[in-house]
Formats: structure tokens, sequence, C-alpha cells
């Protein structure tokens, strides 16, 4: 029996959705996505894995805040990156601020690329011991030989295979994983790629063994806002209509801080709620007054009338 895809049995789970609903979506009954999330689908792999990956990429696209996401400058500039790391073999960094689409771009990509390797390091799981067990569970690492150690596992089990790894929020990666990181690329040749807050590049930067095996790094930035920004007012704000231009232009100033799109996003949800509440509440104002309330070390400029 051929082994179904862990990342893919790994993406159905998270899902929390029972097999019913799994099932509707695919075209596929419950007792195939059962057997298909226990390992033990006897059927053609090759025709149910492709209709699993588009449903997951549609779910994805369409669920991952909420509402529908769409291609940015950001998530494209990172795909392209993502294949140029994987095709020359080198361990890359891309950093940049919190909120402009880096963890979504690194989702769409998994879910395109099976045989990619993605983790994220978390503050609680950011050790050696940890990191080496998201890896191995990331990578189908799921059983060992008897005395066999995890590294010694993953090393022998990925060395020479070509599969990129890509580790979001790594600035928060304890010294000894983020050696692993390194240590990982060297001893397999296998790509990776480490993406994170600007405080990352700090990180490498402080050891220079660690920094000089570097072999590029790329700083994420922002050039064209408004695409996403009018989308996200599509979304919450439609109505909009005469203050739309108004709307576009704080949603703009907001992308330009901490926070960028999640922050607009964020932003424009909580002057929607206020707006339910008082039905005669322009958006202007309210998006305003939703600024007072989040966490925000800026006024909005004053519109001109």
């Amino acid at each position: 029996m051929n082994q179904s895809n862990p990342t893919l049995r790994d993406s159905l789970i998270a899902t929390r959705l029972s097999n019913a609903e799994i099932a509707r979506g695919i075209g596929y009954s419950s007792g195939a996505v059962s057997t298909y999330i226990n390992n033990k689908y006897s059927g053609d792999l090759s025709a149910i894995e492709p209709k699993i990956r588009e449903w997951l990429r549609d779910r994805t696209v369409a669920q991952v805040s909420g509402i529908p996401t769409i291609p940015t400058e950001i998530s494209r500039f990172m795909h392209r990156r993502f294949e140029e790391i994987r095709t020359s073999g080198e361990l890359a960094l891309e950093v940049g601020e919190a909120g402009i689409g880096k963890s979504r771009a690194i989702g769409l990509y998994l879910l395109d690329h099976t045989l990619a390797i993605g983790l994220r390091a978390i503050p609680w799981r950011s050790g050696m011991n940890a990191i080496a067990e998201d890896l191995a569970q990331a990578a189908g690492i799921n059983r060992l030989a008897k005395h066999e150690k995890r590294w010694d596992a993953i090393l022998d089990r990925t060395r020479g295979s070509g599969r990129i790894l890509i580790v979001d929020d790594a600035q928060e990666l304890a010294p000894r994983a983020l050696q692993c990181c390194v240590d990982y690329h060297e001893e397999t040749g296998s790509p990776v790629c480490l993406v994170g807050l600007p405080a990352l590049k700090k990180k490498l930067l402080a050891d220079s063994r660690r920094s000089r095996r570097v072999d590029a790094v790329v700083e994420l930035k922002i050039k064209d806002p408004a695409p996403l920004i009018n989308h996200l007012i599509d979304q919450f704000a439609s109505d909009s209509n005469g203050e739309r231009n108004d709307l576009l232009s704080l949603c703009v100033e907001v992308a330009s801080g901490i926070g960028a799109f999640g922050s607009v996003e964020k932003q424009l949800k909580y002057a929607a709620r206020s707006r339910s509440k008082k039905p005669g509440l322009d958006w202007v104002p309210a998006f305003r007054a939703a600024h007072k309330r989040l966490l925000r070390t800026y006024d909005l400029s004053v519109t001109k009338q």
C-alpha cells in the first residue's frame, strides 16, 4: 500500500472538519477520507491527492482570515524566491515587518509544493529538540528505527532530496535551534529559507559562524498597497461609496505603520462592528474611532473636506 502524503493528511486534520464535510468538498466518500487520513487508503493516490490539494488551496484562499485572499506582490515575490532558493540549493533569509503577508504566502506555497517542508517556530517550542520533532513531522518521518536518533533520521532521509525547508517566524528560534537549521543545510545539501521579522537578520549577524554561511538575504517591502487595500475595503466596506477615497487614504496610512495589512484588516473589522451597533455611523468616523481604540503609536491625518 502506498503512503499518503503526510502534509496533506495533517492539513486535512487541521481543518477540524468532519470526514463527511471534507468528502463533500473533494467529491469522495467519507470512508475514503477516513482511510486517507489514517494512511490506509488503498485507492489511486494520484487521483485523490490532486482533489485534496485543490480543495485545501481553495479553502485557504477563501478562509485564511474569514475573507477571500488574493495574490499580492509579497506572495508572488516570495514564491519566486522560494523557487530560486530551491533550484540553487541556497541557505537564505526573507525578512519583513509583521502584517505584510509572509505567513499567508508560505501557506499557499506549501499547498502547491507538497514536497516542501514547512514549519513555524513559536517561543515555547523554539529549542533544538522541539525543532527536531516539528521538522520530522513536517518531513513525514513518523517512525524511528531501534536506537535511531531523531536528528540522524532527519539527516539520513532528507540528504540529497532537494526538498526546501521553510521556517516561518524564524526569529523565535533559540540559538542552538537556529544553528541546527544552518547545519541541516550543510549536512543535507537541502535548500533552507528562514522567514521572519527584521530581528532575524540581527540574530544571525550576531554570530559570524552562522552569518558567513548565509547565501542571500531579501528584505520584503510593500511597494503598492492599494490593490490589497481595495480588496479589503470591498470585503468590509463595500457600501462606503462616496467615502471610499477618504477611507482608502486612511487605510494606506495605517498600512504604512506597524502591522501593515494586518492592522488595516483589524481596524476595518472593528469599524464594521461599530457600524453594526450604530447604523447611521459613516465609515470614515468609524475607522478613525477604531484607530483610537486599538494599540497604535500615531494619529491619523486630518481628511481634507
